[in-house]
């Protein structure tokens, strides 16, 4: 293995990461958060309370007067996990996850861009230009000794 691939490695990590925020953005709603969860019912929503933390309710709903993630009990388990939410007075800010069409195309073009990148770093790495002969058995005989070593393995 040459220096470059490990050299590559963090940067690959680094670019992974970042395509895999794509697709989606958070948006503000004006509507009140017990009205927007009780009609709309979103998958999730990122709340801000009145002190500036940021929390993300998957699932969310309306119980009492706050909005909590509703959080699905494993099968044959003892306990109810906790709910984590927050009051509704309490709420600041509430935004919901919608789809980007701008982050989707961004997303699509980086995976082309790291794809043909990746391949001509890699493709470039060496190789012979001498053209490999043609196999003087012929196809048969190296498809039936194929075969034999796969039912060889099978045994």
């Amino acid at each position: 293995m040459n220096v470059w691939s490990y050299a590559a490695r963090p940067l690959s990590a680094v670019f992974l990461l970042a395509l895999l925020a794509g697709c989606k953005t958070w948006e503000p709603v004006d509507m009140a958060p017990e009205r927007l969860v009780a009609e709309q019912r979103p998958p999730s929503v990122r709340i801000t309370d009145a002190s500036g933390l940021k929390m993300t309710l998957r699932s969310p709903m309306v119980v009492r007067d706050s909005i909590v993630s509703s959080v699905a009990v494993a099968p044959g388990a003892a306990f109810q996990p906790p709910r984590f939410g927050v009051l509704a007075a309490d709420i600041a800010r509430v935004e919901t996850a919608r789809f980007s069409p701008l982050k989707t195309i961004a997303f699509i073009g980086a995976v082309a861009a790291v794809s043909i990148g990746w391949a001509s770093a890699v493709g470039t790495g060496g190789g012979s230009a001498v053209p490999v002969p043609p196999d003087p058995k012929g196809f048969a005989p190296s498809f039936l000794s194929g075969f034999r070593f796969v039912l060889a393995l099978s045994r």
